[in-house]
């Protein structure tokens, strides 16, 4: 599919920019990365080829491609109570 491939694309370029602004990192650094869209996965593959740890944080409905290539993943879903908004005082909050 073109679009799919135009997506690849333009997550390769992200990837490239990213890569040259840690380029103070260590190696062994963890960089942890909110999203779940397997379009991030060349960036995590690049990170951990490069000796860089990643983890990625996100709901149980994560790309399983991008599960797969982290060095850890870290589930949101016990912390949806947490997010669940509420209302007191006539406001709206989110705890």
């Amino acid at each position: 599919n073109v679009s799919n491939r135009e997506k690849k694309v333009d997550t390769d370029i992200v990837t490239e920019m990213v890569r040259d602004a840690y380029r103070n990192a260590a190696v062994g650094d963890t960089f942890n990365l909110v999203a779940g869209d397997e379009d991030c996965v060349p960036l995590v593959e690049r990170l951990i080829s490069d000796g860089m740890k990643l983890d990625v944080i996100f709901w149980d409905h994560v790309a399983r491609e991008l599960k797969d290539a982290c060095s850890n993943f870290i589930s949101l879903n016990g912390h949806l109570e947490v997010l669940k908004p509420r209302v007191c005082e006539g406001r709206l909050y989110i705890s």
